[in-house]
């Protein structure tokens, strides 16, 4: 059994290895990334890497579906949102090929990366406390008043986020901010949960508290 792991780079990649070693000791783990192997130390622990182009790249499925059959892979696991994204709509494809994408189905991948699309999801059942959220930004200081957050509705990792703390630093238009949701700015510590749910309902969740937070989360 043969894995492959995307962006090796990135934080997820050394546990993510590890684990495989000790379900799977004799499997071979290729791993790929943007940047030169000897850029990323991680790139060490996995048994071949191969560099690829970003996940938006027009060859970036081609280059990726060559070093998987190249390499006998059968199973894909993908790190880092944008390459999510992107192969979930070439899932079929890979199946074809006997190669399993460990990612949800396309339709949850479309909810959960679309902030807006999750916001109304989670809305409409009971018992779910969600925090209100608008897309215009005049609509959103006549309706909340400051402070503001905006949040790119596919952003990730706390990247583009805007503070609007008052109306001296607020923008007069929506330019630029078109895909953007506005809430209200609520202070207070931030918890991280990752759930997991398999085929048969059965649910588990982490919860942690973040204790330090970057621009990149």
């Amino acid at each position: 059994m043969n894995f492959l792991i995307t962006a090796i780079g990135s934080m997820a990649s050394e546990v993510t290895v590890k684990e495989l070693r000790h379900l799977f000791p004799e499997s071979k783990i290729v791993a790929t990334d943007i940047y030169p192997g000897n850029w990323l130390w991680q790139s060490g622990i996995a048994d071949s890497f191969c560099r690829v182009p970003e996940a938006s790249d027009d060859s970036y499925i081609s280059e990726l579906f060559d070093i998987c059959v190249n390499n006998n892979v059968n199973y894909v696991f993908p790190l880092i949102d944008p390459e999510v994204d992107v192969l979930s709509e070439h899932f079929q494809t890979f199946k074809d090929a006997g190669i399993t994408l460990c990612i949800p189905p396309k339709k949850a991948i479309d909810v959960c990366r679309d902030k807006l699309s999750y916001y109304k999801q989670l809305k409409s059942k009971k018992n779910v406390h969600v925090i209100p959220t608008l897309t215009g930004l005049n609509v959103a200081i006549k309706e909340f008043g400051y402070p503001l957050i905006g949040k790119p509705r596919k952003g990730r990792s706390s990247e583009g986020i805007i503070k609007i703390m008052n109306e001296n630093n607020s923008f007069h238009s929506m330019d630029g901010l078109e895909n953007y949701i506005i809430q209200p700015h609520i202070h207070g510590d931030i918890y991280t949960a990752d759930v997991v749910r398999d085929e048969f309902g059965n649910s588990t969740s982490v919860v942690r508290k973040e204790l330090i937070r970057n621009k990149i989360g």
